[in-house]
């Protein structure tokens, strides 16, 4: 059985090289995945702000456990992004400012799943192969609203790993949420001991505490304790490369080995205002059934008025198994 780490790090290079944010339609992306832990590896959070990952656990009922889907023994988990369709873009569209009233004013919370293996499409506007029984039929999520925003992070610390040198740097951090960026932090310690030539054996090591609702992290360079503005050739690393990493308890580590430096905008003031909410349901199921893709809908059939469509790796649930699958969805 695979494992994965719940925490990735991953940014968009595009926000830091323009001088302004640009939000992306979903229909730009090719795919946004899915979520289980015995499955396929995918990228959980991507940098543009309309991603919609999705969670999926599966649970055996275990004797002693009255609640399968809370103490369960856990033998499947995947997660990854799913797809707004083109006519969930329509529908949000016009109730977020559509001057007339909506084709659909209701909102989308009903998930159903289905065991066809679907390919989802912008034009699609129903799920194939709909499961209807075995405890698996369409059902309500519960909202949540997860919208926030991210706090500027700390001041972090640097210190130098391997053979020393006389080299001044100082380092700083952007956190980020759903493509947007906070503003630059206060500066690190002032490393005066770094090696000229930085290599994988000769680096820096950054550290420094993480914030709730941050889903990556930007580590910047500079020669002084003077904060990067505007336009800067200050660039160590962003998330998307792998820069930095974070324990669960937001212990954030990042380690600086580059000799070269990439241009970034640096944001005059804390833009990230995010807005998400998540769906969960949990599905018991009361016979042999199998699944490996799911929609959300405005209908509470869930046989029409698709907003959002995924696939995961096929589970296969035997009488009683639970079934979890909570969707976050960004505006």
């Amino acid at each position: 059985m695979k494992t994965f780490c719940r925490f990735v790090v991953i940014a968009s290079l595009a926000y830091l090289a323009g001088v302004a944010y640009t939000q992306m339609r979903d229909g730009a992306l090719p795919m946004e995945q899915v979520s289980t832990r015995v499955g396929r590896l995918r990228f959980f959070e991507q940098a543009d702000p309309f991603v919609h990952p999705f969670e999926a656990v599966a649970r055996h009922p275990v004797p002693g456990c009255a609640v399968t889907a809370v103490c369960g023994k856990e033998f499947y988990w995947d997660r990854g992004h799913n797809i707004r369709v083109s006519a969930g873009t329509a529908w949000q569209s016009q109730l977020m400012g559509s001057t007339s009233a909506p084709t659909d004013p209701n909102q989308a919370n009903y998930m159903g799943l289905t065991n066809t293996a679907v390919t989802p499409a912008m034009a699609d506007t129903t799920l194939s192969g709909l499961i209807t029984s075995n405890g698996l039929s369409c059902a309500q999520g519960t909202y949540t609203d997860g919208s926030g925003v991210v706090s500027v992070p700390g001041a972090a610390t640097a210190s130098t790993v391997g053979t020393a040198g006389s080299t001044t740097y100082v380092y700083w951090i952007l956190a980020l949420n759903q493509g947007i960026y906070t503003s630059v932090n206060a500066a690190s310690n002032t490393l005066t001991t770094s090696n000229g030539t930085l290599s994988t054996t000769n680096y820096n090591q950054v550290t420094f505490t993480g914030v709730q609702g941050a889903t990556g992290y930007a580590l910047l360079r500079t020669t002084s304790g003077s904060a990067p503005s505007g336009t800067s050739t200050v660039l160590v690393s962003a998330p998307v490369a792998g820069g930095i990493s974070c324990t669960a308890a937001l212990a954030c580590t990042g380690y600086d080995q580059s000799n070269t430096l990439s241009s970034v905008t640096i944001p005059a003031s804390n833009l990230t205002n995010y807005g998400h909410f998540t769906l969960v349901h949990t599905w018991t199921a009361t016979s042999s059934q199998s699944a490996q893709a799911f929609g959300v809908f405005t209908n509470s059939a869930c046989t029409s008025n698709l907003r959002f469509e995924g696939v995961f790796t096929p589970v296969s649930l035997n009488a009683n198994d639970t079934f979890q699958l909570t969707e976050t969805i960004a505006f």
